[in-house]
């Protein structure tokens, strides 16, 4: 796929399985960025072991898109040993493999492949290998390297596909396709993902196999693109439990939610993230290290910073306006978000604030207290914001999750800060291209392809 940029299987991006040992698949690989440029977390999931017995996991890695294939030569192949952990709830059953894959070299294509040995290593043979994936580590952040242009996919509560919205003409599978053909052949190379993932919780006990459904459909786009992710409310079922079972964010706290937010360097971005389903009012555990985070970002190193939570800080929602209609979100929940960041976010440069909940898209334009501070220039069909001053922010909620979207929305005149929405029932996903000078947002309609909104940010003096 991609030319070759890519590597897969027999078959390319989801490519063939390798025939498994014993019966066992090696299936739902993702990849979650690393502690630094230099790392990269590969999680996996193999089910149905014997009663008592976990086989030794690890993922093999080499830089090339074909250094493991058979015949190719290539460099020479790591290997690095996996942790396990598991856990019961919804009736789960299965080890989740962690391998953390260290000392990388920067902007790199790695090609990778993961298995479980028996568990007392008499078997030369692995019981089950993966098909081979790969991926690109980031850029360097450091101003005096050629400029790189990074580009990232964003998509919020999603849901395991085919669950019951094709009769509003949704189906989270359209989405999942577009998403996947971006990353194996666009170039896309770091993924985002607001929460609300599988929507395993709408089920009843037993529902794990949602969970399951949901990572393998995802395992073209997620196995071949590092994915930042953060918990929304359909993940709160079990006390987390799938979510911190599932996904190794890089951690750096040292409290009770440690788990729950995090941030890293990608070439020119910083990406903040935290959890909209835990304390974040000032004083919180996540506050401090939300301000202490945005204070330390050093913008000749990443000049555009993007924060990530779940539920959303401004939103336009009629449904979700009206009281009495799931506490009103955007008349009510949503304020209690501004107030702890809204003026920080502005103080600090924030310049994009990502979520969903809302199962629509909008976004505003540079705003501060209720009010655009610009509506930017017109450039053709795009609109160009030159150093605003203060965040858009950003719904990304129609990824086309069981529940269907929502068409509804408040007139105009009462949200003059709106630059954009979506007014039908249409499912999609955002993009993002930056270099050191410009940001470059487009959001996706998934069904038809049409890009359905754009704009570029410009820092500095960049014509």
């Amino acid at each position: 796929a991609g030319g070759g940029r890519r590597g897969g299987g027999a078959a390319g991006g989801r490519g063939g399985s390798p025939a498994p040992a014993v019966g066992l698949v090696v299936e739902q690989v993702h990849l979650t960025p690393g502690a630094s440029g230099a790392e990269v977390t590969a999680q996996f999931v193999v089910k149905h072991q014997p009663p008592g017995v976990v086989g030794e996991g690890f993922c093999d890695y080499c830089s090339g898109d074909r250094c493991l294939h058979s015949g190719s030569p290539g460099q020479p192949v790591a290997r690095s040993r996996a942790s396990w952990s598991t856990y019961a709830s919804g009736g789960f059953q299965g080890s989740i493999y962690t391998v953390n894959m260290r000392k990388l070299s920067e902007r790199t294509y790695y090609s990778y492949r993961c298995g479980v040995y028996p568990a007392n290593l008499t078997q030369d043979e692995p019981m089950a290998l993966s098909e081979i994936y790969s991926f690109r580590t980031a850029p360097p952040s450091r101003p005096w390297e050629t400029p790189d242009v990074v580009r990232a996919v964003t998509w919020g509560d999603m849901g395991a596909p085919g669950q019951g919205t094709k009769w509003m003409g949704m189906d989270s599978q359209e989405t999942i396709d577009a998403l996947e053909a971006d990353v194996l052949a666009g170039g896309y190379e770091l993924a985002i993902n607001v929460g609300d993932s599988s929507y395993a919780d709408d089920y009843s006990s037993g529902n794990s196999w949602v969970e399951d459904k949901w990572y393998n459909a995802m395992q073209g786009i997620m196995a071949n693109a590092p994915t930042a992710v953060v918990v929304g409310n359909h993940e709160a079922q079990y006390d987390f439990a799938p979510h911190l079972h599932r996904t190794s964010m890089p951690v750096r706290g040292k409290g009770d939610l440690k788990r729950f937010y995090s941030s890293l360097n990608w070439g020119p971005l910083h990406i903040v993230a935290f959890s909209s389903e835990h304390p974040y009012d000032e004083g919180s555990e996540q506050h401090e290290f939300v301000v202490n985070d945005l204070l330390r970002v050093d913008r000749s190193l990443t000049p555009f910073v993007i924060v990530v939570a779940h539920r959303p800080m401004y939103c336009s929602s009629g449904i979700f306006s009206l009281p009495g209609f799931f506490t009103h979100r955007c008349i009510k929940e949503a304020p209690l978000l501004r107030k702890p960041f809204e003026k920080v976010f502005k103080e600090t440069g924030v310049d994009l604030f990502l979520s969903g909940h809302n199962h629509q898209f909008e976004r505003s334009h540079p705003m501060y207290k209720g009010k655009a501070v610009t509506r930017g220039e017109r450039r053709g069909s795009k609109t160009v914001y030159r150093n605003p001053g203060a965040p858009i922010y950003i719904v990304n909620g129609a990824a086309g999750n069981r529940e269907g979207n929502d068409p509804t929305w408040l007139p105009e005149w009462l949200v003059k800060w709106r630059a954009s929405h979506s007014a039908h029932f249409h499912i999609g996903y955002g993009r993002i291209q930056a270099t050191r000078s410009r940001l470059d947002w487009e959001y996706i309609d998934a069904t038809s392809g049409t890009v359905t909104d754009s704009f570029t940010l410009v820092r500095g003096n960049e014509p």
